[in-house]
């Protein structure tokens, strides 16, 4: 794979895209065809073919998607709603793989017209595959955003109002997961019948986390068996003070039900880089009882009596490379860090 890096810009006229109601784990099939690509080169704005996404209660959605050589260059262009500090994961999964159908792909995220701005993949070496893989990318405006999905030898162009063809001919599967999101908002009912009064929902808001933050590979790796604590940043926003959140009110893992709090860091630490003070707290790992098939792990609690919820992308290491793989193990996430913290706190009282 060639890997490529940058930032590109366009002036581009906006798109604006209908969504449907908000529900959690969203998962859609590309809907793209030879007729109607979600890709267009010969449109004047070709962004405004993308397929829009709707994204689910969680913050996620799953699109099912399959890059044919016959497109436009092979390329798959989505959109979704985002808001400011809202944190974007992009992950590509299964595209590289082994026999017919490996696809080695480009992802790009662009931000909403007239500001164009593309950041290039990154891959997930981590997970012992090439396929690609944006993280952190943090949300500046509201607005309508894009995720291009194209061969690897390709690569976008002018912020993606076009692409430069690389000559990749690669056709194959793979899903694209994008979490990190505020759901998309749910739009007004068709007036009817007053229904009989039921209690309204409670409201629970969503927030951004780093599981294992500093963390030198890509994607976040779980041994369910290791002991040990998982560190898990709770990380602040323009609307979200993660050091006021009621710690005795934590819960972290495979549901983010899971009484797993061991302790938090007395002091804030900026994790992120974007200069508000971000609380990280630490979870036992056995008490998470994460799951084989888990892919995120989910934390809950508490602001000034009000629910909130965050969840971050990870990996469950198989069963069988648990015995031999030592990069799967938590030893090295026990709490070392926070007690230089603690002593720190000792020594400035």
């Amino acid at each position: 794979m060639k890997r490529i890096g940058g930032f590109f810009c366009v002036v581009a006229s906006a798109f604006l895209a209908a969504y449907g109601p908000s529900a959690a784990a969203q998962a859609v099939d590309e809907t793209e065809t030879l007729d109607q690509p979600n890709y267009n080169p010969a449109l004047t704005e070709p962004m405004s073919a993308a397929q829009p996404l709707t994204i689910g209660s969680d913050g996620t959605v799953t699109v099912n998607g399959f890059l044919e050589a016959g497109q436009p260059f092979g390329v798959d262009v989505f959109s979704f709603q985002a808001r400011v500090d809202n944190i974007v994961t992009v992950d590509i999964n299964g595209g590289v793989k082994s026999g017919a159908g490996s696809v080695d792909t480009f992802l790009a995220i662009h931000g909403p017209a007239p500001s164009y701005t593309a950041l290039s993949w990154n891959p997930d070496r981590s997970a012992d595959d090439w396929d690609a893989y944006i993280s952190n990318y943090r949300i500046t405006q509201d607005g309508v955003y894009y995720v291009v999905v194209t061969g690897g030898e390709n690569r976008v162009a002018d912020g993606g109002a076009r692409l430069i063809d690389g000559g990749n001919r690669e056709s194959g599967t793979y899903t694209l997961i994008i979490s990190g999101v505020s759901p998309t908002a749910v739009p007004a009912p068709t007036p009817g019948p007053t229904p009989d009064p039921t209690p309204d929902p409670v409201p629970v808001k969503p927030i951004s986390i780093d599981i294992k933050p500093g963390r030198a590979t890509v994607m976040t790796r779980i041994n369910p068996n290791a002991s040990g604590s998982i560190p898990v940043a709770l990380l602040s926003a323009h609307d979200f003070n993660a050091l006021e959140v009621d710690e005795n009110s934590l819960t972290f893992g495979h549901s983010g039900d899971e009484n797993s709090l061991h302790r938090c860091e007395k002091r804030g630490r900026d994790v992120d880089g974007d200069g508000r003070p971000d609380k990280v707290c630490y979870f036992d790992n056995r008490a998470a009882k994460f799951e084989a098939t888990d892919d995120k792990g989910i934390l809950k609690g508490t602001i000034a009596g009000k629910l909130f919820e965050g969840n971050g992308m990870l990996k469950v290491i198989p069963e069988k490379r648990r015995g031999h793989r030592r990069d799967g193990d938590n030893r090295h996430d026990r709490d070392d860090r926070g007690d230089r913290d603690d002593r720190g706190d000792r020594r400035h009282r």
